[in-house]
């Protein structure tokens, strides 16, 4: 890119992961954009396949499609997950331009539907679900027509657990660390009477023989 063309972008900021690859975000100028379109779109392409590395350059409203099929696909899997411990038959659960569809639910964004099962996404290694929204759903959530939990699948949750079930669980663990002495307390246990005679009795047996 020309020096004379002036400032190519932004300081990237980290934006998650994507495919598995780190995701950096940036504002690039219009200048930069047309040439990497004309000219820089072959050189990168050349360069990863020279270096073995797989740097790409997305339009941020591709990338947030991206992002939403990918956490379709999160959703799906989470769900069937779920059904199957639960030993319940799963309904039809598909991803159709964008659309996640759960039986005979009326398809929705992956993100909206994130929102109204409050999905535990402990394990989402992609882009924050608030940058999945759109400013009318942010504005939805902030009237309370959009609301976390508001929809239920009979059988099955996906939640992400309620802060009184972390302590508990916690608490539970605290209690048999404490009920239960480690090896190392075991060992510093001091012998009674009856088995510091039991020794005693052995070595006096030893040395006699």
């Amino acid at each position: 890119y020309p020096k004379d063309q002036g400032k190519a972008f932004s300081w990237p900021a980290p934006a998650g992961v994507s495919d598995g690859v780190p995701a950096y975000r940036a504002q690039v100028s219009y200048e930069f954009w047309k040439y990497f379109i004309r000219f820089g779109r072959r050189k990168l392409f050349d360069y990863n396949e020279k270096n073995g590395a797989m740097i790409r350059l997305t339009k941020e409203k591709t990338l947030t499609l991206q992002e939403q099929d990918r956490l379709g696909l999160f959703l799906r899997k989470k769900l069937k997950q779920a059904y199957s411990n639960a030993k319940i038959s799963a309904p039809e659960i598909s991803l159709v331009k964008g659309l996640l569809k759960i039986g005979n639910e009326v398809p929705q964004r992956p993100a909206v539907l994130a929102v109204k099962l409050n999905v535990d996404l402990s394990e989402w290694n992609g882009s924050a679900l608030e940058d999945l929204l759109t400013n009318s759903e942010k504005e939805a959530i902030k009237a309370g027509q959009l609301r976390y939990g508001s929809m239920q699948l009979q059988g099955i949750s996906i939640e992400k657990p309620k802060t009184s079930e972390i302590l508990s669980t916690t608490e539970v663990h605290l209690k048999e660390t404490e009920t239960c002495p480690t090896e190392s307390q075991s060992q510093k246990r001091k012998r009674t009477l009856d088995e510091f005679m039991d020794v005693q009795v052995v070595k006096k047996h030893v040395r006699e023989e």
